[in-house]
């Protein structure tokens, strides 16, 4: 409680430091889940060490209780024209309902339909391929650290399908770019907790394939028109902020680490139990 904001979207920063702030201004602040309304006093350094940092370098009063505060400019909005006059405080979020600092939609992000309607349509699509593809049964939920207890060690962000999936019902990714980055990181990391040429490597690259291809589709409502098991990796080519290649060298910076061997009961791939009970089951 009561510890400022300082992790905030780069537009918002890039909007708010130009706000000409003076005195005598009326502002807006959302602050435990409702909107406070007060004046700027004047602009001083929260520090004299540092006399041009933005950091809570505005003096300001508030309406309510005519009690002196500092803010930061992201920290303050400014009054929509019609509260200017008579404006209340402590107006719950519900009554204005607004975000000003919001990530905005830049482009054609979740063009043409919108983010609504692109949401429900991958999530459909996710259904999809948890209920459908054989393919998908070992990504379908996290895994199992108590089983695999250094899969962690191995793999730094842990994700999987349905994870991916309420993070998109949450509204999470504010681009699409950032949805097909975690899809891909599904099969980085498969690739990276398992060999290269193993079973469950193959079929992460193919829930990826098919899912990014989806995904970057706006039009197709048939996620299995996308499913191609043969397709091999190097016939991907969706770009994503040249951060999207499904090749082994996608991930910069990263120490070669030993892959799990195949043979020790104590370092088994992930989810092999998967392959084992479907194969007895084929006899």
């Amino acid at each position: 409680d009561d510890v400022p904001d300082f992790l905030i979207l780069a537009s918002h920063f890039c909007s708010s430091v130009c706000q000409p702030w003076k005195e005598g201004m009326k502002f807006q602040s959302f602050i435990e889940g409702k909107w406070w309304i007060g004046t700027v006093v004047c602009r001083e350094p929260c520090s004299g060490m540092y006399p041009e940092s933005l950091w809570q370098c505005y003096v300001v009063q508030w309406d309510d209780d005519n009690i002196s505060d500092t803010l930061s400019p992201w920290d303050m909005e400014t009054l929509p024209s019609d509260e200017q006059e008579g404006a209340t405080v402590g107006t719950d979020l519900t009554v204005l309902n607004s975000f000003p600092w919001r990530y905005v939609e830049q482009g054609d992000e979740w063009a043409p339909n919108g983010f609504d309607v692109e949401q429900q349509r991958i999530v459909n699509g996710i259904d999809v391929v948890m209920e459908t593809l054989e393919e998908a049964a070992p990504f379908k939920e996290p895994v199992d650290l108590e089983l695999y207890p250094d899969y962690c060690v191995a793999v730094a962000m842990p994700t999987d399908l349905l994870t991916i999936k309420t993070k998109l019902m949450n509204k999470f990714y504010l681009r699409k770019t950032a949805l097909l980055w975690e899809v891909n990181l599904l099969y980085r990391n498969t690739l990276a907790y398992n060999e290269d040429d193993s079973l469950i490597v193959k079929h992460a690259k193919i829930v990826a394939l098919t899912l990014k291809s989806f995904i970057s589709d706006s039009s197709s409502t048939d996620v299995m028109s996308c499913y191609q098991p043969n397709r091999t990796i190097n016939d991907v080519d969706i770009v994503i902020n040249d951060h999207s290649s499904l090749a082994n060298d996608e991930i910069p910076d990263q120490p070669a680490r030993p892959k799990r061997s195949r043979v020790s009961v104590f370092h088994k791939p992930v989810a092999s139990w998967y392959y084992s009970v479907a194969a007895s089951e084929r006899g």
